[in-house]
C-alpha cells in the first residue's frame, strides 16, 4: 500500500477514535494500520502489520474487502457520515491494482488482439515474453490475463473503444469486399457471414481450456457475431436497394420533367392507330410558360431602375427566358398571334401587378389582416418563446414567414463568409491591435471622411491618410496586421459594391470607404427596444473635418474596428433582406421624388414642388438613418394587399431580424457566456447527446431518408449538402452569439472554439446537422417524384421557384435552390438561423443570456406545435397523434438510451432499468425548454431546492456565483485538498471540468 494510503488509514482510526466509534469497528481499523516510525507512534505493537508490503493484486484486492467489511459494519453501526466518506475516500484509493507501467502495456496488446481477431492475443504476449525473457509460460500467461482483466474492469469504456476500434480495421476491409448486396436478406448474409468467421476465430483464440472448451466459445462469439454483423448488413443491403430504385424513381420523374419541356418545344409525338401525330401545345400553355419567368424579369428590373421592362433589355430578357424553356421566341410571337395581341408586355403593367402575380410575400392564402387574435399568455409565449418565423406566420402569414426563414439563412451563408475574415489570425491580429490605437483610430477616420455630393473632393487627402495608417500599423505591428486591415478593406469594398446595386444605387464605391460613428450615448441593450430604436445607420456620408492628435472628438467616435464588424453584419442582413423579398433599390424611389419635383417646377406648382421637396428630405434623411429598407418592406406588404396593421406588423419583424439580429450584446456579457458553454457543453459528455439530432429526422423527415442519409454519407455518394453550405460551419450552440472584436473577447473565441473541437462536440455536432440536411434533401427529392412538392412546400416559394426546385431536386444538383431548401428543412428541427430564434431574443442582446441552453429545447416546443398541436387543430387527428407517438418512442426513446449509454463516460455501468427515468427526462426537458428534469423534481421533492433552482437560472448566473458556494462549502481550510478537487463548483466551471470530477471520484 502507498505511504499516502497508510497515512490516510492511521487519519481513518484517529477521526473513529475521535468521533468515539463502537470498540468493534477501532479494532477492525487497527488491524489495517501499519506501525512505522515515520509518523505513527502511539500505534499499539500488538496491531498487527496486515497491511506491510502489500504489493499484489490479490492482496490489494483482499485491502477493498476489509474496507467494504467496514463500510458495511459503518452502515449496521449508524457511524457518522463524516467517517463512512473516509471510508468511501479509502476504497477509492486501494481499488486500483494495476501500476501505470501495466496500463501502458495492456492499451497496446488489447489493440493488438482486436487487430488479428485474437490470433495474436494472451497467449502469444506470454510465449513471445517467454521466448525473448524466460520464465514460466503458464505464469506469464496467468499474469497477461490479469492484466487484461484489470484493464476492462477499470477502464471498460477505453478497453472496449481500442478492441473494437482496432478490431474494426480488417472488419471493414473484408466487409467492403463482401459487399451488401441489393436486398436486406442479401446484406444479412454477406455481412453476416464475414462477422460471425471474425468472430469465430476470436472465440477460438481467446478461450481458455482444450479444444472442446474452445470450440464451445468460438461457436457462442461467433453466433452473436454473426447476428450483429447480419443485422447491420441487412440495414445497408435495405439501404443500398432503396437507393437503386430511388435513382432509378428519380431517373423517371425528371425524364418526365423533360418530356413536358418537350411538349411546349413542340417535340414530343404520339403514335394513333399506327401514324405518328405530332403534339402541338396550345397557344396559351406556351404564353403562360414565358409569361411567369417574365413577370421574374420584369419586377427585378423594376426594383433596380425603377422603370418598365422595354427595349433592349426586354429583348434580352425575352431571349434568357427562350434559352431556358427551349423555345424560340419565334413560337411566343405565333401563339401571341393566336390570341390576337401581345400579351407579353410590360408597358403598363405596375409593380402591384407584378407582385400579385408573383407572390413575393404573400401566397393564395393571403396576409393574416387581423384573422389571429391571441390573449395575453398567447402573445406572450409568441413573443418571448416562439420562433420570429412561428410568428410571422401567425401575425402576418406563411409566405412572409418562409421569405423571414430564407433571409435568416441568408444571413447566417453571408456572415459565415464575412466571419471567416474576421476570426482568420491576420485580421484578428489587426481588430485586436486598434482597439487601443488612438493613432490608427484617427488616421482610420481621416481615411474615410467622406462628402456624399462631392466624394472625389478631397481623394488625395484621403489617400495620404491611408498610406500613413498603413506605415503606422506596419511599423508597429508587422506585415500580418496590415494583411488583416487590407483583408478587411476588400470585404468593406465587395459589400458596399453590392449595397450600390441592391440598396441604394447612388452611393459611389470609395476606395477609402470605412464605416464610422459618432456616438454620445451607447444603449446597454438591456432596455426593451422600441420600433424607432431598431434603425441600421448608412454611415457613408461622413462630412467632417481632418482630425489631429488629441482631438477632443476623437473618443466620441467608435472604434472603428468594432465599426466595421458591425457596418459588415448589418449588411449581410439587409442585403438579404432586399434579395429575399424582392425589394426596390432606395434611389428608383429617390429618382421618382426627384422626378416629382421637376414636373411641378415645370408645371409652374410652387406649392406642390415644395411638398415633393419635402418628400425627398424625409426619405433622404430615413435613408441615413436606416429605415428607409423597412419602409419598402412595409410598402411592398400593402401593395401584395396587407392592411396597415399587418404591414407594420411585418416591417417591425423585419426589423428584429436583420438590425437586431445583427447586433451581439456587451464584450463583458459575450465573454461571461463563452466561458459559461466550455463550462457547460464543450465536453464528451455533451458531445454525445447530438447524436439525438438523427431521432429528431427521422420523425421529421422518415425513417428510410434519415438511414439513406447515413449511408449516403458514408459511402460518399448523394447531394453533398453540409453545414458550410448553410453557414452553420462555424456555429455549434445554436444562438449566433455575433460577439465584438475586443482582445478578451477574441481570446475567449479561440479558447471556446478550441474546446469545442478538442471535445468531439463540433464533429458530433455536425455529423448530426449534415445528416438531417442530407435527409430533408431526400424527403424532397421524393415530395418532387410523387408530385407533392408543391403541395407541402408551395407556400415557401413562388411559382417559378418551385419550378428551379423540382428540376434541381431530381437532378440530384446542389444549387442555390436546394441549398435553401436544405436550409428551410432543417430550421425546422433546430435553431439553424436567426429567424428561429424568439422576437424578444433578438430585440435584446444582452438579455440574451436569459435563453442561453434554451433554444434548442425551444425549438423543440416549436416542433411539438407544428407535427401535434397545429396538425390537430387543422383536423388532422390521426396524424397528429401518429406524430406525438412518432416523437415520444423515436426521439424520446433515442434519447433517453443515448443518456443512458453516455453514463459510462463517468465510469458508471449503463443500466436498462434507467431507460424509463432517462425518457422521463428528456420529455421533461422538450416541454420546458431544458429549465427542469427528474433530477431537480427529486431533488425538490426530498426538500432540497437548490438543483431546481440552479438548473431554471441561467448558467452564467450560476457560474459566477460559483467562487461564493466554494467559500461557504469549504471555507479556509476546513476541508482537504481531494474534496476540493471533486466538488468545487469554481473547477466543475472549467472545459471538461464536471467530467474530470466524476473520474476523480472513481
Amino acid at each position: 500500500m502507498a505511504t499516502r494510503d497508510k497515512v490516510e488509514a492511521f487519519r481513518l482510526y484517529k477521526k473513529a477514535v475521535d468521533l468515539e466509534a463502537p470498540q468493534e469497528m477501532l479494532d477492525r481499523l487497527l488491524s489495517i494500520v501499519q506501525e512505522s516510525d515515520s509518523g505513527f507512534e502511539g500505534v499499539s505493537t500488538q496491531q498487527s502489520r496486515q497491511i506491510e508490503g502489500l504489493e499484489s493484486v490479490e492482496e490489494d484486492r483482499s485491502n477493498v474487502a476489509q474496507v467494504d467489511a467496514l463500510l458495511k459494519k459503518a452502515s449496521d453501526l449508524d457511524a457518522p457520515e463524516e467517517l463512512t466518506e473516509r471510508l468511501l475516500k479509502v476504497r477509492r484509493r486501494v481499488n486500483d491494482p494495476l501500476e501505470v507501467g501495466e496500463e501502458l502495456y495492456a492499451m497496446p496488446s488489447i489493440a493488438l488482439e482486436g487487430f488479428t481477431a485474437g490470433i495474436l492475443g494472451d497467449e502469444f504476449r506470454a510465449k513471445t515474453r517467454s521466448v525473448l525473457f524466460g520464465g514460466d509460460y503458464d505464469d506469464l500467461l496467468a499474469e497477461e490475463r490479469q492484466i487484461e482483466s484489470d484493464f476492462f474492469e477499470q477502464h471498460p469504456v477505453l478497453g472496449y473503444s481500442t478492441l473494437i476500434g482496432s478490431s474494426l480495421i480488417p472488419s471493414s476491409f473484408l466487409m467492403k469486399m463482401a459487399g451488401v448486396g441489393k436486398t436486406a436478406l442479401g446484406g444479412a448474409l454477406r455481412q453476416g457471414s464475414v462477422a460471425g468467421a471474425e468472430g469465430t476465430v476470436y472465440g477460438f483464440m481467446e478461450a481458455e481450456g482444450g479444444f472442446a472448451e474452445r470450440a464451445e466459445q468460438a461457436a457462442k462469439i461467433g453466433a452473436l457475431s454473426a447476428g450483429l454483423g447480419g443485422t447491420v448488413g441487412g440495414f445497408l443491403g435495405r439501404a443500398e436497394g432503396r437507393s437503386i430504385r430511388e435513382s432509378e424513381e428519380l431517373a423517371e420523374a425528371l425524364e418526365r420533367d423533360l418530356q413536358a419541356k418537350r411538349y411546349l418545344q413542340g417535340k414530343l409525338t404520339e403514335e394513333i392507330d399506327g401514324k405518328t401525330y405530332k403534339m402541338v401545345p396550345m397557344a396559351d400553355e406556351v404564353i403562360g410558360a414565358f409569361q411567369s419567368k417574365m413577370d421574374e424579369y420584369a419586377l427585378k428590373y423594376f426594383n433596380e431602375t425603377g422603370k418598365s421592362l422595354e427595349g433592349l433589355d426586354y429583348g434580352k430578357a425575352l431571349q434568357a427566358v427562350s434559352d431556358d424553356l427551349g423555345v424560340p421566341v419565334s413560337k411566343l410571337r405565333s401563339a401571341e398571334a393566336v390570341t390576337g395581341k401581345a400579351v407579353i408586355n410590360f408597358d403598363t403593367v405596375t409593380e402591384k401587378e407584378l407582385r400579385s402575380r408573383l407572390g413575393t410575400l404573400a401566397d393564395e392564402v393571403g396576409f393574416v389582416n387581423g384573422r389571429y387574435n391571441p390573449n395575453k399568455f398567447q402573445a406572450w409565449f409568441t413573443n418571448k418563446l416562439g420562433s420570429l418565423q412561428r410568428q410571422s406566420s401567425k401575425y402576418v402569414g406563411p409566405r412572409f414567414a418562409s421569405a423571414i426563414q430564407r433571409v435568416g439563412s441568408t444571413m447566417a451563408r453571408r456572415g459565415a463568409d464575412t466571419e471567416n475574415i474576421i476570426t482568420a489570425p491576420n485580421t484578428r491580429e489587426f481588430l485586436s491591435f486598434v482597439q487601443e490605437d488612438l493613432t490608427a483610430k484617427r488616421l482610420m477616420l481621416n481615411m474615410s471622411q467622406i462628402n456624399a455630393k462631392d466624394p472625389k473632393g478631397n481623394i488625395e487627402v484621403r489617400k495620404n491618410a491611408y498610406e500613413q495608417l498603413v506605415q503606422h500599423l506596419k511599423q508597429n505591428y508587422g506585415q500580418k496586421t496590415v494583411d488583416g486591415f487590407e483583408a478587411m478593406r476588400a470585404r468593406i469594398q465587395a459589400v458596399g459594391l453590392e449595397r450600390q446595386k441592391k440598396l441604394d444605387s447612388s452611393i459611389e464605391v470609395d476606395p477609402y470607404y470605412w464605416p464610422s460613428e459618432f456616438v454620445r450615448r451607447q444603449d446597454d441593450g438591456f432596455r426593451t427596444t422600441k420600433a424607432n430604436k431598431k434603425t441600421s445607420q448608412s454611415s457613408y456620408d461622413q462630412k467632417r473635418e481632418q482630425l489631429i492628435e488629441g482631438d477632443l472628438d476623437l473618443p466620441n467616435y467608435r472604434s472603428p474596428s468594432d465599426r466595421a464588424v458591425e457596418w459588415l453584419r448589418e449588411s449581410d442582413g439587409v442585403l438579404a433582406l432586399m434579395d429575399k423579398l424582392k425589394l426596390r433599390n432606395l434611389n428608383v424611389t429617390r429618382q421618382a421624388l426627384v422626378k416629382d419635383i421637376r414636373q411641378a417646377q415645370a408645371a409652374g406648382d410652387a406649392e406642390k414642388a415644395i411638398a415633393a421637396k419635402k418628400k425627398l428630405k424625409s426619405f433622404n434623411n430615413s435613408v441615413r438613418q436606416g429605415d428607409a429598407v423597412f419602409n419598402e418592406v412595409k410598402a411592398a406588404s400593402e401593395l401584395e394587399k396587407a392592411n396597415r396593421a399587418t404591414a407594420d406588423k411585418a416591417q417591425d419583424l423585419a426589423r428584429s431580424l436583420v438590425v437586431m439580429g445583427s447586433r451581439g450584446p456587451s464584450g463583458f456579457i459575450s465573454t461571461v457566456r463563452k466561458m459559461a458553454y466550455m463550462g457547460t457543453i464543450a465536453n464528451p459528455y455533451s458531445a454525445i447527446l447530438n447524436v439525438g439530432d438523427v431521432f429528431n429526422s427521422m420523425v421529421n423527415y422518415g425513417y428510410d431518408n434519415t438511414v439513406d442519409s447515413i449511408v449516403d454519407m458514408m459511402r460518399l455518394r448523394g447531394v453533398d449538402m453540409s453545414v458550410a453550405d448553410v453557414g452553420l460551419a462555424r456555429q455549434t450552440t445554436g444562438e449566433f452569439i455575433g460577439e465584438g472584436v475586443g482582445t478578451w473577447e477574441q481570446r475567449w473565441s479561440r479558447l471556446s472554439e478550441y474546446s469545442f473541437k478538442k471535445s468531439g462536440f463540433t464533429t458530433v455536432d455536425r455529423f448530426g446537422k449534415n445528416v438531417a440536411l442530407r435527409a430533408g434533401i431526400k424527403e424532397g427529392q421524393k415530395l418532387a417524384r410523387t408530385g407533392k412538392l408543391e403541395e407541402k412546400w408551395g407556400h415557401a416559394f413562388t411559382k417559378n421557384e418551385m419550378s428551379r426546385l423540382k428540376r434541381d431536386l431530381l437532378a440530384g444538383k446542389k444549387t442555390n435552390m436546394t441549398t435553401e431548401f436544405a436550409a428551410a428543412q432543417l430550421a425546422r428541427l433546430q435553431p439553424s438561423d436567426m429567424s428561429q430564434l424568439p422576437k424578444w431574443y433578438l430585440d435584446n442582446p444582452n438579455w440574451r443570456v436569459l435563453y442561453m441552453l434554451r433554444t434548442f429545447g425551444l425549438k423543440q416546443i416549436d416542433q411539438i406545435e407544428r407535427l401535434v398541436v397545429e396538425e390537430y387543430k387543422a383536423g388532422n387527428k390521426k396524424e397528429a397523434i401518429k406524430n406525438a407517438g412518432a416523437y415520444m418512442a423515436v426521439v424520446g426513446g433515442g434519447n433517453a438510451f443515448i443518456n443512458e449509454g453516455r453514463q459510462a463516460l463517468k465510469g458508471d455501468a449503463p443500466s436498462l432499468n434507467n431507460i424509463p427515468m432517462r425518457w422521463a427526462d428528456h420529455m421533461l426537458g422538450a416541454t420546458t425548454a431544458n429549465l427542469i428534469g427528474t433530477y431537480q423534481l427529486q431533488r425538490a421533492a426530498g426538500g432540497e431546492s437548490a438543483p431546481l433552482v440552479e438548473s431554471v437560472s441561467p448558467a452564467p448566473i450560476s457560474m459566477l456565483f460559483s467562487p461564493l458556494v466554494d467559500a461557504a462549502q469549504f471555507g479556509f481550510g476546513s476541508k482537504e485538498w481531494e474534496d476540493y478537487l471533486e466538488k468545487s463548483e469554481v473547477l466543475g466551471w472549467l472545459p471538461f471540468g464536471r467530467l474530470a470530477q466524476d473520474w476523480l471520484k472513481d
